[in-house]
């Protein structure tokens, strides 16, 4: 096979990648939103609205849950990122 052939089938095997990952990636944060906000969603109704946790412990509840959230995203992040330019680089190298 030519060079260009073979640089042309890599191109589109990248963005083929590329895409896949973007839409495991779109999958992940539809469901992270969704499953953070009931999270929330629930602290808040057992803290205002029912008033089962007094609020100044609730706005612990609260910001201890923002706090798990944001610490399983910035781990995703990382690891799908890593993961993602080893894939890439894999391609690219053959």
């Amino acid at each position: 096979m030519s060079e260009f052939h073979e640089s042309s089938r890599t191109t589109t095997d990248a963005s083929a990648l590329r895409r896949a990952h973007s839409a495991r990636q779109q999958r992940f944060f539809i469901a992270f939103a969704l499953g953070e906000g009931l999270f929330l969603a629930a602290a808040i109704l057992l803290i205002y609205v029912l008033g089962i946790v007094d609020p100044e412990q609730g706005l612990w509840l609260l910001v201890a849950i923002a706090v798990v959230g944001g610490t399983v995203l910035s781990g995703y992040l990382l690891t799908t990122t890593r993961s993602n330019q080893r894939e890439l680089a894999a391609l690219t190298e053959r």
